[in-house]
């Protein structure tokens, strides 16, 4: 018959407590995790920029002689906030009431008997440390004689409990305390008073300790009652009938000497110098200890350690810990960041905490990069996730998409097609945005600057009309085979030119030059080199205009024929942009897309009539590589990254999802950027041009 195993903290035939304290301490591991409380693994980047420097608050030498170490630069003072939590005096009074597990000495006067802390007493009192040291080890019982000096003994024990230490005709508290308490010593005083003495008393001669704690090679002795009432670990340790109840050592593992230390620091002080990088050894050492209170007060202290590079991990922990207060500076911290960054991989969590997480963010960010996180979470093991992301889709409202949240979405081919239960929760909601295929959008004549080498280039042209977007089902119809001609080629030096309309003619503008091709030449028309060729171009009613480019706000306009023959300067835009979209429509330049001092995403007018900037309230997602636009009947069709988004001209907003026409303009825009050198193009609908 196989025997159970036998702690051997345990007295022979104690089994019934045995059993209680292995139940009792099952809930205190089920948090101890790879972070627990391992000496090996790495704390470096919890707090940030917090240093890795080694040391202690309090240092003790290999038997229990406890040194003071002088307090660094990188640490932190933590201090009780809690008054009522870490009252000592109320602490022990109510222990003596309820339990007087702790009560070790019984005062005998005549009839009345006295159940006391032992410790307390002594280190409270000069009369009873003397007479205490009359009794011999192991006796707990001490009798007074029946003197007038004792006969209100009951009221200065009252007295002791209550904290109301006050002056008394008939007892002399000057003898008993073996020193002048006044009146004018408050209750926390006395309480502070309390804790030094048996501070010292266990920093010095340890005169009333009557358990050493033993951890490795280093010894830190205490006392029992005032371990009990502050944890409730040692609660259970020092009242289950194990050897540590009746053994003057007690053998702790899984804890650091350095913060058992600190620990007992805050029990007999109320305050402890700490670093950064303890933290986490702190709260889950709190957690094992059954130390409420004092996690409280960690995790006060840690809502200060949240950072941007450890805000998910202490999130996580406060989780772990139920660290309320964590969650939510935690919590505020991952909103504010993923409300706005596109680099969600440095942000991602567990199975475990993923729906949590996203419970977190819906509602305080937007839905855009709610999807953007939860793609990229997904990618990271497709298989082991699909379902949960599956249910995430079930959560999502199509309508609070944006064209960024959809372009996000689209980008994710690969998951989609590799994962059909996906596949399947998101085909129903694009098919309300990709109702059908067919469109009388038809295109007009492409042309095509290109550039393969430093300063040769060539340009070519390609009729676009019988293009149609992708179908279902493909055939002779369907089929579409590019036909470019090269018009020209020659040796000149492009490096951001944009090919333009006007009047009928192919023109190149590059900063302020101007060329224009007649009769298979460039002839240059005018050179401004003040204009800077990070700057957008566009032409409306045979007028050319720059705006913008790196560091500059200014607007440039330029007519041939008019006199003088230069670029006049006009309204300044309102914020600095350069590689954007400069799109006319009806008397206004539209800037769409690019650079400020980050992604720019408003939509910035310009009234060719009033010659001033207005902003329009709907954001535009972030478009820089923008390398073609296309304006048809009211609209524009940007091309940025080979995703297509479109803006209503007439009516100043975006228009989200895929339809027809950007199907048709994305097929086009890959049979255009697709040749070599391409550095720019433009649609000529009409057909006019004289080439």
């Amino acid at each position: 018959m196989e025997q159970n195993h036998v702690d051997p903290r345990f007295p022979t035939g104690s089994a019934l407590a045995q059993l209680e304290f292995r139940l009792y301490c099952n809930e205190q591991y089920k948090y101890r995790s790879a972070l627990y409380l391992s000496r090996e693994r790495e704390v470096g980047n919890l707090a940030g920029e917090a240093s890795g420097a080694k040391g202690n608050a309090t240092g003790c030498d290999n038997m229990g002689g406890y040194q003071p170490v002088e307090k660094q630069r990188t640490q932190t003072l933590v201090e009780a906030s809690q008054r009522a939590a870490f009252d000592l005096i109320e602490l022990l009074r109510s222990e003596r009431e309820e339990t007087k597990d702790f009560c070790d000495l019984t005062i005998r006067h005549g009839d009345e008997e006295f159940v006391l802390h032992k410790c307390l007493f002594g280190t409270m009192s000069g009369y009873f440390d003397k007479l205490f040291s009359t009794i011999s080890v192991g006796n707990h019982t001490l009798t007074l004689d029946s003197s007038e000096q004792f006969r209100n003994i009951n009221k200065f024990v009252e007295n002791m409990y209550n904290g109301e230490v006050i002056s008394d005709d008939d007892l002399d508290f000057a003898e008993m305390y073996g020193q002048e308490i006044t009146d004018e010593v408050d209750r926390d005083a006395k309480e502070e008073y309390i804790r030094e003495q048996l501070n010292s008393d266990r920093l010095g001669v340890r005169k009333y300790c009557d358990v050493t704690i033993s951890i490795g090679l280093r010894k830190f002795p205490v006392h029992k009652s005032i371990l009990a009432i502050h944890s409730g670990y040692f609660l259970k340790l020092f009242t289950t009938e194990m050897k540590e109840k009746y053994d003057a050592t007690c053998h702790v593992t899984g804890i650091s000497d350095d913060i058992m230390a600190l620990v007992l620091d805050f029990i007999y002080t109320k305050q402890m110098w700490v670093k950064d990088d303890q933290f986490l050894d702190l709260l889950a050492t709190s957690d094992y200890l059954c130390m409420k209170e004092f996690q409280a007060e960690v995790v006060k202290w840690g809502v200060g350690l949240v950072t941007n590079q450890n805000c998910i991990q202490l999130w996580i922990t406060g989780h772990q810990f139920k660290a309320d207060l964590l969650i939510e500076h935690a919590g505020s911290t991952i909103c504010q960041i993923l409300s706005s960054t596109k680099q969600c991989e440095n942000y991602l969590v567990d199975k475990l905490h993923f729906e949590l997480l996203i419970d977190l963010l819906m509602g305080k960010i937007s839905t855009d990069q709610v999807l953007r996180y939860a793609l990229t979470w997904v990618k990271q093991d497709i298989d082991g996730r699909k379902e949960m992301f599956e249910r995430f889709f079930d959560r999502i409202k199509p309508e609070s998409l944006t064209q960024s949240g959809w372009t996000c979405l689209l980008n994710a081919e690969n998951l989609i097609v590799n994962n059909p239960m996906a596949a399947t929760a998101v085909i129903s909601y694009m098919k309300n945005f990709v109702p059908n295929t067919e469109t009388e959008f038809t295109l007009g004549t492409m042309y095509v600057l290109c550039s393969e080498k430093y300063s040769e280039f060539k340009m070519f042209k390609c009729d676009m009309s019988s293009l149609k977007p992708p179908q279902k089902t493909v055939d002779e119809e369907t089929v579409f085979v590019p036909n470019w001609s090269c018009l020209t080629k020659g040796e000149i030096y492009f490096r951001k030119p944009v090919l333009a309309v006007c009047n009928a003619t192919l023109k190149v503008v590059e900063g302020g030059q101007v060329r224009s091709y007649v009769s298979g030449r460039w002839d240059e028309e005018i050179l401004d080199t003040s204009i800077s060729d990070n700057g957008a171009v566009t032409c409306y009613d045979d007028t050319f205009y720059v705006a913008g480019g790196t560091s500059k706000l200014d607007v440039k306009r330029y007519r041939k024929g008019s006199h003088p023959n230069q670029w006049f300067s006009l309204a300044s835009m309102t914020n600095r942009r350069y590689n954007f979209a400069l799109v006319p429509y009806k008397g206004f330049l539209f800037a769409i897309g690019g650079y400020m001092s980050g992604y720019s995403n408003t939509v910035e007018v310009y009234s060719i009539q009033k010659d001033s900037w207005s902003t329009l309230p709907e954001t535009c997602p972030d478009m820089t590589n923008i390398k073609m636009k296309i304006v048809h009947d009211d609209k524009v069709y940007i091309v940025y990254d080979f995703q297509v988004a479109t803006f209503d001209l007439e009516h100043r907003r975006w228009i989200r999802g895929k339809s027809a026409e950007t199907a048709l303009v994305a097929r086009c825009a890959g049979f255009t950027l697709s040749l070599p050198g391409f550095k720019t193009c433009v649609m000529d609908f009409t057909n006019t041009v004289k080439a």
